[in-house]
């Protein structure tokens, strides 16, 4: 078994014990989400064939347009530096059949101090620190279950922040809106 969340100073519990399959699962479900849908908000110009709909900074996206499983689609938001166009952070938030609550992985630049981990917070007030699962070319992966705690945070709030350590042991802030997220989830449920 392993422990996957812990929790954060609010006092909101989100410590998730998992076996590793349920957790592997979960990552590999994610993984090919991540690969199928590298850049979806560009993408979206640019393949009329994948169901984009937008949200305010959120967008969910279907792999099919006429796709009736919520369980296909993601609930994505995308963090580019304006200049470049550089892809600093990729939030993905998705149903896992006959699990109670979505799963969001976030998807972190390379090159950042792992063993702290990720501070999460909202409107300035910490919610928890995410574990870093593992890194991928495109990506560090730091998992977390969206249960409803971390739902009434999100849905409260305008901004979310996640701070991180970057190699040289500076504190590194990436900003993270929260306008759309609530239509964006709501959208998950419905076929």
């Amino acid at each position: 078994m392993l422990s996957v969340f812990v929790t954060g100073a609010t006092g909101i519990p989100m410590t998730r014990i998992v076996s590793s399959v349920g957790l592997v699962s979960c990552i590999l479900l994610f993984a090919g989400a991540v690969f199928a849908y590298p850049a979806a908000a560009q993408e979206a110009a640019k393949t009329p064939e994948k169901n984009i709909t937008h949200f305010k900074d959120w967008a969910v996206v279907c792999p099919e347009p006429d796709s009736k499983e919520a369980s296909d689609c993601e609930a994505i938001l995308r963090v580019t530096v304006t200049e470049t166009g550089q892809q600093v952070l990729r939030v993905s938030i998705f149903k896992v059949p006959d699990a109670e609550h979505p799963v969001g992985v976030f998807i972190l630049p390379l090159g950042f101090l792992l063993q702290q981990g990720v501070l999460l917070s909202v409107d300035g007030k910490e919610v928890g620190r995410l574990p870093v699962q593992r890194c991928e070319p495109a990506g560090c992966l730091a998992p977390l279950i969206i249960n409803d705690d971390v739902q009434s945070f999100f849905k409260a709030g305008k901004s979310a922040e996640l701070k991180l350590v970057n190699a040289q042991g500076q504190a590194v802030a990436l900003p993270m809106s929260l306008s759309g997220f609530t239509a964006a989830l709501t959208a998950l449920d419905k076929p």
